[in-house]
């Protein structure tokens, strides 16, 4: 009687073979090009550099949502918005709050001073909220896409990768990367602060 096999070697032989079998037929050429596609979407996230390139009306999306805890707002924040409003026709920026944790600022609060800022920067149309629980499902209900603000790939690409796996083997949505302006890296100081 053979011992059985364990181990990396094993556990792909044994896949091998079933995918080979599964090749066959039309349910396993399906199934290859979810996987395919699902390793795709979790490998190679859509990232948009700084700064990112102007494009006609007629080329933007339709909607984007930046979703934050914005505590406290700062200029990094205020030039990722300016970069998605070259993107999309309509950008929602969200703050998100766990309703059983009690903050120094609330919600309401960072959602003003948010709206003050996009407006001294020029930002009127840009649209300001808050949202309990999962931001996802702000972003579904306006069919927009979920849109993260990075410093640098180098330095926040781990993290963000191990996120958009979560996100894709959860609740499928679609998302991409915002990378900073430069300038931003260096200091992270709010453009409103007092205490």
């Amino acid at each position: 009687k053979k011992a059985p096999k364990w181990g990396f070697p094993a556990v792909a032989e044994g896949i091998w073979r079933w995918l080979r079998r599964m090749i066959g037929t039309v349910f396993g050429g399906v199934l290859i090009l979810g996987v395919l596609r699902i390793l795709h979407m979790i490998f190679h996230p859509t990232i948009v550099k700084f700064p990112s390139p102007e494009v006609s009306e007629d080329e933007k999306w339709e909607a984007g949502v930046y979703a934050g805890s914005f505590n406290p707002a700062h200029n990094g924040h205020i030039a990722i918005v300016k970069e998605l409003r070259k993107r999309f026709k309509r950008v929602y920026v969200v703050v998100g709050y766990n309703p059983t944790k009690t903050y120094q600022v609330d919600p309401e609060t960072r959602r003003h001073l948010l709206k003050y800022m996009l407006r001294k920067s020029g930002m009127d149309d840009v649209k300001v909220d808050f949202f309990p629980g999962n931001i996802w499902r702000f972003a579904k209900s306006k069919n927009a896409f979920m849109c993260r603000g990075i410093r640098t790939w180098e330095k926040d690409g781990n993290e963000e990768l191990l996120l958009n796996i979560l996100n894709i083997l959860g609740p499928i949505f679609i998302g991409w990367l915002n990378v900073g302006h430069p300038e931003m890296d260096l200091y992270d100081l709010p453009l409103l602060y007092s205490r």
